[in-house]
């Protein structure tokens, strides 16, 4: 009885497992909130490079991110790596305000805030996603022609992988917007989607 015992716990251990090749995303979720957002500015720990982020980030496939410095929203993919020197503190907190602690937000899963981008919602504060087709669409930062939108396009390889569009509510408002993939049995941060209200 015992040996079955253990190798339940076994499994469950597994099941479980908070890592970034976690099968439940939702628990993958929870780690990559804790490490990345929780007290916490994920727009800063991307600018300077941050080693917490090596993690979650595949360096073959790349990192995006969008803003909007004008009425567009400008989105482009480039690689990440990872600045292991001395990172200059004064810019941690410069890009976005630190999110607060969110060990203890909700988790829906299947399902996005109604509203919270331009209009305050009237959903739970809570760590929001869904299964998407595209990333997107956003403006290509490289396109200096027609400024058309247009989705994200990841290479070949990992074209038909399986996107998760998440978003972080609270206070009523989308603080912040976040596309994953599921590549090579692992979930990864793929894209930063920082446009606010007014694009």
């Amino acid at each position: 009885m015992k040996k079955y015992v253990l190798v339940l716990i076994a499994i469950l251990s597994v099941g479980v497992s908070c890592k970034p090749g976690a099968k439940d995303f939702s628990e993958f979720l929870r780690k990559f909130v804790g490490v990345c957002c929780s007290n916490n500015n994920l727009d800063s720990l991307l600018e300077v490079r941050s080693p917490l982020l090596a993690e979650f980030v595949n360096n073959e496939i790349g990192i995006g991110s969008s803003n909007n410095p004008g009425t567009a929203c400008i989105g482009g993919m480039y690689k990440f790596e990872t600045n292991e020197g001395a990172v200059d503190s004064s810019l941690l907190g410069y890009f976005t305000m630190n999110l607060p602690n969110l060990s203890k937000c909700k988790i829906f899963a299947n399902k996005l805030p109604r509203d919270g981008f331009c209009e305050e919602s009237a959903d739970p504060d809570g760590i929001y996603y869904k299964s998407v087709k595209k990333i997107g669409p956003f403006v290509d930062i490289n396109d200096k022609e027609d400024f058309a939108l247009r989705n994200i396009q990841l290479s070949a390889k990992y074209k038909n992988a399986q996107i998760m569009y998440v978003q972080i509510l609270l206070d009523k408002w989308i603080v912040k917007k976040m596309y994953f993939i599921k590549a090579d049995g692992k979930w990864w941060l793929v894209f930063l989607d920082k446009c606010d209200c007014s694009a």
